[in-house]
């Protein structure tokens, strides 16, 4: 066995390494693009859904007036009793 395998073999191993750290940057990279978008996605479908929401909302009040307002009254009043219980 002679001074350079050794040698030679800790440059193969530093070369693996620094192999290996570049796929991981690589890999570690693309799973956080891949996060980006898929939370957009959610943003985006959430933000669908909320518009929805007050689209079905604002039809149910145009529709029902005295009933929205009824709603809302009783909500307050619920709101208020839990609040002053506390």
């Amino acid at each position: 066995m002679s001074k350079a395998e050794p040698v030679a073999d800790i440059d193969t191993i530093k070369a693996d390494l620094a192999a290996l750290r570049d796929d991981f940057s690589s890999i570690a990279s693309a799973r956080m693009r891949d996060g980006a978008v898929s939370v957009r996605k959610a943003a985006k479908a959430v933000q669908e859904s909320a518009a929805s929401a007050v689209d079905r909302l604002d039809h149910f009040i145009a529709e029902r007036p005295l009933t929205s307002v009824l709603i809302a009254f009783g909500a307050g009043v619920l709101t208020a009793l839990m609040v002053r219980r506390r």
